[in-house]
């Protein structure tokens, strides 16, 4: 799937994104429904609707390039937080 090179952790704050490509376009795209902001207050369904979008090849203007095998949809935090790992066959 990707992500920060082993010990870049101190890159995250301002600019990550343009390090780690984090944009529809880029190496890792992230919250490519428009997270929360564009979802309402869905507890996490809405980003694992979008995951499931993505995997399926139907995301339209805002689909991933290449061909998408694996996807993470995650929600909450402390005891009510959950993260699923799909992947498509």
């Amino acid at each position: 799937m990707g992500g920060l090179a082993i010990g870049a952790q101190d890159a995250w704050g301002p600019g990550v994104a343009q390090e780690v490509a984090v944009a529809l376009g880029g190496e890792l795209p992230l919250n490519t429904h428009g997270g929360q902001l564009s979802a309402g207050r869905l507890h996490g369904y809405g980003f694992l609707h979008e995951a499931c979008v993505q995997l399926w090849r139907e995301g339209g203007e805002r689909q991933v390039s290449g061909d998408p095998r694996v996807a993470v949809a995650a929600a909450g935090g402390g005891p009510l937080g959950a993260c699923l790992l799909l992947v498509r066959d």
